[in-house]
Formats: structure tokens, C-alpha cells, sequence
């Protein structure tokens, strides 16, 4: 299966977020102010070294009765995850429209990640009808987002498509069953540059700073925020930085509930070389390994990882350099939730994909 490739640039570059007049500007969601002098990254962008973990798949409802799945794999680095599926249209007709979902378990059987996925959104490239006997290996992308344990199997749904010359879609699960982690992408905070202690990165290129649990209510206030593991040089400076964060609530299909998230602050410096050495996934943290180890229930909190970078010509000053976290954001976009009239509600169709003309 094809290994997704990235520069190492801040997650809001990688999914093709641009700076205007000092802000960052994602289509989907409100301008984030992007204060202080620019990010050191190296003249030649370079490669990412990914994790890729292969999981057992476990096909559930009616995804059999029309698909086959070949194969399954989390990718890693410290930037993001993206979940790859290889499907093949099993049946004797085209299909449009397919959309699946799947959730992640760990090897004690805890739920660990979900993600979203559409046909149209695949590593060929490919779009419109899925022919009988075809191929696609379907692309989910969580940014900022990561697994806090390791996923070893994935149930995969299928939640809707369409038999070409139908004029019904067919749905087999409800969206209720989507599952979604509370996220904060979109908001900026106030904190955009901090100043570090010298030698805190001598030996790595990424250093985790804080490992924060906030309990998130329905409507995305931060209701309790437990400060797990802190570099004591900037303890103060994370709990003050961790009060600042606004999230999108955690949700069940389109129903807001409260969630709990796994917050990582880490600094990274761009310039370092040995970024190439290793995924540095936020999961591989011994604080966050820590804090799996310890934990009770069946339901692992999914990493949210915030960065500072190492600021240009400026020692010791790091700049704020992530846009948040945002769940599956290729496969929706956010729109008005036509029950309350107020943004933002999560809709199938990324804003790239409506763009290009795709629903």
C-alpha cells in the first residue's frame, strides 16, 4: 500500500492552509491570528519518517454484501495520522456515494481512533463511479490527531452509497454512529510566542513540554483541566497556555455530548535533520504511555498535539505553529447546523471536494 508523503511543515501547510497578512486561513473555519516573527524550517523541506501499523480487519453490518477489504494501516509522525483502507466493489454494480466509518482497538480491546471515509477521497485520485472488480485505497486524515495506544484492529462500517441507475441512497448504519473526539481546530489562542530555556531541545529535535486530560462538555467548554505531566522549566507557562484552548465538542453522528481529550504540547525545531530519524509520534511519549498504562475503561482519549517552533533568527523563541486538532478533515467540512442556525456542524464532503465540483 502507498506510504503517504508530507514535508515536515506545520500541520496547517500540510493541508493546504495558507498565511495572509499574518494570519493562517483554512477555508472551512474563522482566521487564526498568527502572531511574531516567522517559523525556522529547513531550506529543503524533508521527508517525514512515518510509523505504519497494519491492523486486522473485522468488516461489520452489511460492508460484506458489497465489499471487499484487502487491507488496513495507521501512518504516523508527530504531524498527523492517516488511515488508509484498500477496498474492491465486491458486487456486480457500480457504486457512488459510498461513505464508511470505522473504529480502532487496541490490543486490550479498548476503542483508540475512529475515522471517516469516502470513496471519492483515495490515493489514485480516483472519482464518480466505483466499477465492479475495482480497487481504491480510501484516505482518511486526522490532523494533529493520533491514537494515544496502538490500534491493532479496525471494524469497518458501512454507513451509505448509491447502485448506480438508483435514484434512493442506500443507508445500512445510522450516523449516530460516528464517533468523534473532541477537537480544536480553528481556534487560535493567545499565547502565540513563548521563550524557552536554553538546552531544553539539545538532544532532540521534539520535546514534549506538558501532557494535559480536559474533560470537554457538549458545547466545547473546557469543564476540568488535569495537568498530567509537565516540564518543570514551564509549568506555568503550559497550565496558563492550557486554559486558553476552545474546542468542537465531542459528538455521536450529528449529537453534541461531553468527551475527553488528550492534550500533548510539544516544541519542535524544523532546521534539525534528525527529524528524519524517527516518527516521533505523539503516542511513543513515555508520558502519554504512562498515562495508558494507568488508565481504567474501554475507551482510550485520542491525542490532540499542539506545537511551538523554533522561531527564525530569534534563540530560545518558539512560535505557536498549529492550526489545532480536526477529525477525518478530508472526508467533512463544517457548515451552519440547520438546527440551531450556529456554526459549526460537521458535513460529509470536504471543502477541496466542493471545489472540485463533488458533493
Amino acid at each position: 500500500m502507498p506510504q503517504p508523503s508530507a514535508s515536515y511543515l506545520p500541520c496547517w501547510v500540510m493541508l493546504g492552509w495558507t498565511v495572509v497578512s499574518g494570519q493562517v486561513v483554512n477555508p472551512e473555519r474563522p482566521t487564526l491570528p498568527l502572531a511574531g516573527p516567522p517559523i525556522a524550517s529547513a531550506e529543503t523541506p524533508l521527508i517525514p519518517k512515518v510509523a505504519d501499523e497494519l491492523l486486522e480487519v473485522r468488516p461489520q453490518g452489511r460492508l460484506a454484501s458489497f465489499w471487499k477489504v484487502h487491507d488496513a494501516l495507521l501512518h504516523e509522525n508527530f504531524q498527523s495520522t492517516w488511515a488508509n483502507v484498500e477496498v474492491e466493489n465486491a458486487s456486480p454494480v457500480r457504486i457512488e456515494g459510498a461513505r464508511f466509518y470505522g473504529d480502532y482497538f487496541d490490543a486490550a480491546g479498548r476503542i483508540c481512533f475512529s475515522a471517516a471515509f469516502s470513496q471519492d477521497e483515495n490515493d489514485q485520485g480516483l472519482t464518480g463511479a466505483f466499477a465492479p472488480g475495482e480497487r481504491r485505497t480510501l484516505i482518511s486524515l486526522g490532523s494533529s490527531l493520533a491514537p494515544a495506544s496502538e490500534p491493532k484492529e479496525l471494524r469497518l462500517y458501512l454507513i451509505a452509497q448509491r447502485l448506480v441507475g438508483s435514484k434512493q441512497e442506500d443507508v445500512f448504519e445510522r450516523e449516530r454512529l460516528l464517533r468523534v473526539p473532541p477537537t480544536n481546530g480553528g481556534y487560535s489562542v493567545a499565547t502565540q510566542t513563548v521563550r524557552l530555556p536554553g538546552g531544553l531541545m539539545d538532544h532532540s529535535p521534539i520535546v514534549d513540554l506538558a501532557l494535559a486530560r480536559v474533560t470537554v462538555d457538549e458545547h466545547g467548554h473546557a469543564q476540568q483541566i488535569e495537568i498530567l505531566q509537565a516540564s518543570p522549566s514551564v509549568s506555568e507557562l503550559c497550565r496558563a497556555f492550557f486554559g486558553e484552548l476552545r474546542f468542537e465538542p465531542a459528538s455521536s453522528g450529528d449529537l453534541a455530548e461531553s468527551g475527553t481529550a488528550l492534550v500533548l504540547l510539544r516544541a519542535v525545531d524544523y532546521r534539525r535533520k534528525d527529524l528524519e530519524s524517527a516518527p516521533f509520534r505523539s503516542g511513543d511519549s513515555p508520558w502519554v504511555q504512562a498515562f495508558v498504562a494507568r488508565l481504567q475503561g474501554t475507551e482510550v482519549p485520542t491525542i490532540t498535539e499542539l506545537l511551538f517552533a523554533a522561531a527564525r533568527g530569534e534563540p530560545k523563541l518558539f512560535v505557536f505553529a498549529s492550526a489545532g486538532s480536526e477529525w477525518s478533515s478530508n472526508i467533512f467540512h463544517f457548515a451552519t447546523n440547520p438546527r440551531t442556525g450556529r456554526c459549526c456542524h460537521r458535513e460529509w464532503g470536504s471543502t477541496m471536494a466542493r471545489l472540485r465540483g463533488r458533493p
